[in-house]
């Protein structure tokens, strides 16, 4: 039997990674489109306060409508990781 044949273990891997990877990638991304905003620091942050609760149910959604969960999982690192670095780049204040 494999390790993810188990749909009990395969909803709390969902669950997870929708919870905890969706976070993470909805705050690296609210980072990185909040430096990105043309207006005041203030304005970027509010706007990417306001952009992360569209991102974040879109990526729970996603989550539990994949088949495939590793794919899943390396997409939303992959994100998470390209965000953090394009933020650490774009430097200024935080």
């Amino acid at each position: 039997m494999s390790f993810l044949s188990r749909p009990a273990l395969v909803l709390i891997l969902r669950v997870l990674l929708a919870v905890a990877g969706g976070y993470f990638a909805t705050t690296a991304v609210g980072i990185a489109f909040s430096r990105l905003y043309p207006g005041s620091l203030a304005e970027g942050s509010m706007a990417a306060s306001i952009a992360s609760f569209a991102i974040y149910s879109v990526v729970i959604i996603w989550c539990f409508a994949t088949h495939a969960l590793r794919r899943t999982a390396i997409v939303l690192a992959a994100i998470t990781g390209l965000s953090v670095l394009f933020s650490v780049l774009m430097g200024g204040p935080a």
